[in-house]
């Protein structure tokens, strides 16, 4: 476990001076190394780190893959306070490659609103930028306060 909480702090460290390609070498190893030690719960936050890192390099095909692997993933834990960053994630790429229905995005968006799970800033962060990305400029511009 101290080996993935250094391989995690190496990425954030790494992410924060910019240098991604490193950020995305750390979030990968430290992937394989909670696969084997069967840590969900730190693979589940690893994982989302790494499609941040995919979207943030517009390695979208990437980040797909691994948004399906969180779906997947997230099926099978208790835990289901990441699904709406997952799900915002997914719209954000969706939306990259002209696949979101404009419909499910304004649902989410509501149930989203009224909810007060921490961690939604990033929720909002990416429907705004999803609502960008199918042209609705207020309603992005209304997420992002």
């Amino acid at each position: 476990e101290n080996t993935n909480m250094l391989l995690n702090f190496d990425s954030t460290l790494s992410w924060e001076v910019h240098d991604l390609r490193t950020a995305i070498k750390c979030t990968e190893d430290s992937i394989d190394t909670a696969e084997l030690a069967e840590h969900r719960n730190f693979l589940t936050e690893v994982l989302i780190e790494q499609i941040k890192l995919y979207i943030e390099t517009d390695q979208l095909e990437k980040a797909g893959k691994l948004v399906s692997k969180m779906e997947t993933q997230l099926k099978k834990m208790a835990d289901t306070s990441h699904k709406p960053i997952v799900s915002a994630m997914k719209f954000f790429i969706d939306s990259k490659n002209n696949n979101v229905e404009p419909e499910l995005v304004n649902s989410f968006r509501n149930t989203m609103e009224g909810s007060d799970i921490l961690g939604n800033e990033f929720v909002f962060w990416y429907l705004a930028r999803t609502y960008q990305n199918i042209e609705r400029y207020d309603t992005a511009k209304s997420l992002q306060g």
